[in-house]
């Protein structure tokens, strides 16, 4: 029988329902019925855009085909119709290490092998004397290589993407975080995953830059909606003699393990030495906060990565942008922004780091400047208004930077009176306000966002559950003060 790479056919999802259920046992559901199409569209070699919530399982996009061609290669009288790799490979381009160093964590449950190209392991490659191109290229070592973009254009790269046995192993290019990257290789089945792609020209504008056009790509779009997660965005006030960070605390004395989101180095630095003096003496404060950005050592930084989930004292992570996109620590249950990301995108990449875990209740935190929210209410204005001006000595060049600086769908985001999930649902889902409406809801303390329709399609939920439901802690005596 001569073999294929049909993995659409009856045939083909049959056996791949087969494959994972032998490689990977503990889930004993299975693939969802989403993961099952993309991955039978990836091994049938078609390029694939798919857009999910953070924490959905898109890694398995990329993990489930190294897996199927090693268990071909240990068995291949067992799956006659199908062709396979001996030594499978796959790229995955990763903006950011934190993202990288997530991925080659994930990789060890699976036992597949994986390699982050990155400056500190090149270096160490080198001191040994050992010629990492070479390894690479003869696919016997990693099953995965994780490299970021700048890395991947390097002369040492364009010669082991041309290598013949490399070529012949290579399986998928993968592509994390695709809003974050441009570029597409050619003779390849291409995986773009995002969970931050709007519809319309966003979108359009992301396929156009990595040549996916007509009938040449798969696209699956899901709402990135959480519904573990309490969404909380609020103003924060300083007081004479107080700080504007103070409202931190009131969210940090829960006990539960939280990353704190700073737009810059210096803001990482200031809240660190604010709440520095609000750990007890009894615990030792270098264990109990740790800060994750570029001038923190790489050792360092992996040391945080792994502390999170091993460290049951380790609560309070300050980080800068690496850390919002796709890291997988599924201890971390509330995710605190102070001050607002500069993109809606990067608001929530943010706030899918935490509730990782469906079975846990996470929150989702912003506390934001009054200015901001002023000036959000200003952009919807002069938005819906052209002749609106702001009242001011100058009026003028005031309107022309708070439309400069604030995008329409973050303003409208801030604003949103009723309720900011089915603001996001409008923005990355549906992109027509007209279709979905609030309206309250028989389930006790929730608000249901309904299309206007005789069926009631739940396209999200917003949790608003008492208090102490947020507040619990396995460790309660492990407060921040």
């Amino acid at each position: 029988m001569t073999r294929n790479d049909n993995w659409k056919s009856e045939l083909g999802l049959e056996t791949l329902k087969k494959v994972v259920s032998r490689c990977i046992p503990q889930w004993t559901d299975g693939l969802r019925d989403w993961q099952l199409d993309s991955v039978s569209t990836l091994l049938s070699r078609q390029h694939l855009f798919t857009i999910a919530a953070t924490g959905e399982g898109k890694s398995a996009l990329y993990i489930i085909p190294i897996l199927v061609h090693l268990e071909i290669a240990r068995n291949p009288e067992e799956y006659p119709s199908f062709r396979f790799r001996p030594n499978p490979v796959v790229i995955v381009i990763t903006p950011t290490k934190a993202l990288a160093t997530s991925i080659i964590r994930e990789l060890e449950q699976f036992n597949i092998l994986g390699f982050s190209y990155c400056h500190q392991n090149i270096t160490e490659y080198r001191t040994k004397k050992i010629n990492l191109e070479n390894l690479i290229s003869e696919c016997n070592t990693w099953n995965l290589i994780c490299i970021d973009p700048e890395h991947l254009s390097s002369p040492e790269w364009r010669r082991i993407i041309e290598d013949e046995v490399f070529r012949s192993n290579l399986i998928l290019f993968s592509i994390d975080e695709i809003h974050l990257i441009r570029c597409l290789p050619e003779n390849v089945p291409v995986a773009a995953l995002t969970a931050t792609s709007a519809v319309g020209e966003p979108t359009a504008a992301l396929c156009r830059s990595l040549g996916l056009i007509a009938d040449n790509y798969h696209l699956i779009r899901r709402s990135n909606e959480r519904s573990n997660m309490h969404l909380v965005i609020e103003t924060y006030k300083k007081t004479p003699g107080g700080s504007k960070y103070a409202r931190i605390l009131d969210y940090l004395r829960s006990g539960r393990k939280a990353v704190i989101h700073v737009n810059t180095i210096p803001e990482a630095y200031a809240i660190y030495t604010y709440l520095w003096d609000f750990i007890p003496s009894e615990f030792n404060r270098l264990r109990r906060m740790r800060m994750f950005h570029s001038l923190c050592p790489d050792k360092y930084n992996n040391e945080t990565f792994n502390l999170i989930e091993s460290d049951p004292y380790l609560q309070v992570i300050i980080a800068t942008a690496g850390f919002t996109q796709g890291v997988n620590r599924k201890k971390i249950l509330d995710s605190i922004s102070f001050g607002f990301p500069s993109t809606l995108d990067d608001f929530w990449q943010a706030k899918g780091r935490v509730g990782r875990d469906p079975a846990s209740l996470c929150r989702g935190i912003a506390i934001i400047s009054p200015k901001l929210l002023k000036s959000a209410a200003d952009v919807v204005k002069m938005h819906k208004d052209p002749t609106y001006t702001i009242k001011s000595k100058n009026s003028q060049s005031n309107n022309i930077k708070t439309f400069e600086t604030l995008a329409i769908e973050k303003a409208l985001f801030l604003v949103e009176p009723t309720c900011r999930i089915a603001n996001a649902n409008i923005y990355y889902v549906l992109a027509d306000q007209s279709t979905v409406t609030c309206a309250p809801s028989d389930m006790s303390r929730h608000m249901i966002f309904l299309p206007p329709s005789s069926v009631h399609h739940y396209l999200g939920f917003q949790r608003l559950l008492p208090q102490q439901d947020y507040l619990r802690s396995e460790n309660p005596q492990n407060t921040l003060a």
